[in-house]
């Protein structure tokens, strides 16, 4: 009775710890998003740069910050524990950083906001402001592509590769503290290469084949009890990194350029979009069950710890589907803001394809206004 009584507060504890890190990572990550907007505004007003070289400078910078601050506390964790501290004063130790974290954001200097956009709404009107974003501008539904590669490399990485393979490899899960570290200096590195690119196009189809390549592996050599080493498993955890610092840095930078008037659900899109990618993809990596005997998937179909088989095969599919797929609608965002640029502002020299999404879109927007005055061409 005391073993299926521990069993059920830790079955509590998990979904309890996850719904409401669920939603403080909704509020927070979309806050930043739009914080991350009117910093980049305010510095391009500064600096003299393009709004376009100023979101891919401050996107760099954030991301390293970002990525190395998680990497140090990662490696943290994996210290204490191989050190002997247990589990729950490593938690009280989290805790309080977070809490002091916390306290430090009231010194956050709080900049102007944006002209263009009105933020005298209230929680339900940004909510339906977000559906809205994503039914009536094309662009916000194909950046779901890179949302989704993200979100099934992500899974496939945490929960097949950290969870199955790595103790198979190395024996120990106590490696995948060493290689959440590997993945995170990696990230930290790209992302600075990354900031020194204007365009976010080469980036973002570079994370794309990056979240592909996390699967490839799985199908040059499924057999990873047997023939898989720590060169298999760095690779991973490597490329995955390039990934992540696409994801990181361009890919929200490129929201701050598409939507400068509406950062709001702009932002809270991309928490909405992987958000429910991650999760769909952890069902899956649950649910994928199979039967070595009779599966067509044959070598594909592994056995985890647990005793329990799953089709790593097609997941790896998906994984490297969504990742084509990712390319393939960023590509299609590109021509939608090509054609719009063209279409709007046809005979007009004041805007160049390819050089600012975002004077792309304040164009477009006084373009609209105009029309509705009964004004027809930009001057």
């Amino acid at each position: 009775m005391l073993v299926h009584t521990s069993k059920r507060s830790a079955e509590i504890s998990a979904w309890l710890g996850a719904g409401l890190g669920g939603i403080g990572a909704s509020m927070f990550w979309t806050a930043q998003g739009v914080y991350f907007a009117e910093a980049t505004q305010v510095y391009c007003d500064q600096s003299g740069r393009t709004i376009e070289e100023s979101t891919s400078r401050l996107a760099g910078v954030f991301a390293f910050s970002f990525l190395v601050e998680e990497t140090l506390v990662d490696v943290l964790a994996t210290v204490l524990v191989k050190a002997g501290v247990p589990w729950t004063l490593v938690f009280l130790l989290y805790t309080i950083l977070t809490i002091i974290a916390t306290i430090l954001t009231t010194a956050v200097p709080i900049y102007p906001r944006h002209d263009l956009e009105s933020r005298q709404s209230t929680g339900c009107s940004k909510a339906l402001g977000t559906v809205n974003l994503l039914i009536t501008d094309s662009r916000t539904k194909y950046m779901i592509g890179f949302n989704a590669a993200f979100g099934f490399a992500g899974a496939y990485l945490n929960s097949f590769i950290s969870g199955q393979v790595v103790p198979k490899v190395y024996h120990d899960s106590s490696f995948v503290g060493v290689l959440v570290a590997i993945h995170g200096i990696t990230a930290a590195l790209v992302s600075l290469c990354y900031s020194r690119m204007t365009s976010k196009a080469p980036a973002l189809f570079l994370g794309s084949l990056a979240f592909a390549f996390v699967a490839v592996p799985f199908f040059v050599e499924p057999d990873v009890e047997n023939n898989w080493g720590w060169g298999h498993v760095l690779f991973i955890y490597s490329i995955h990194g390039v990934g992540r610092a696409a994801f990181e840095g361009p890919f929200k930078a490129v929201f701050a350029d598409l939507f400068p008037r509406d950062t709001d659900a702009a932002f809270t899109n991309i928490t909405l979009q992987n958000g429910l990618a991650g999760s769909v993809a952890y069902i899956l990596m649950s649910r994928l069950a199979c039967v070595p005997s009779t599966t067509s998937a044959g070598s594909f179909c592994v056995a985890y710890q647990d005793g329990t088989y799953h089709d790593i095969g097609l997941l790896g599919c998906i994984v490297i589907g969504t990742s084509v797929a990712s390319i393939l609608c960023f590509a299609r965002v590109l021509s939608l803001s090509q054609r719009d640029s063209h279409t709007m502002v046809k005979g007009t020299d004041r805007l160049a394809y390819g050089s600012d999404l975002y004077s792309q879109d304040v164009l477009v927007h006084e373009l609209q206004e105009r029309e509705d005055n009964g004004v027809h061409r930009l001057d």
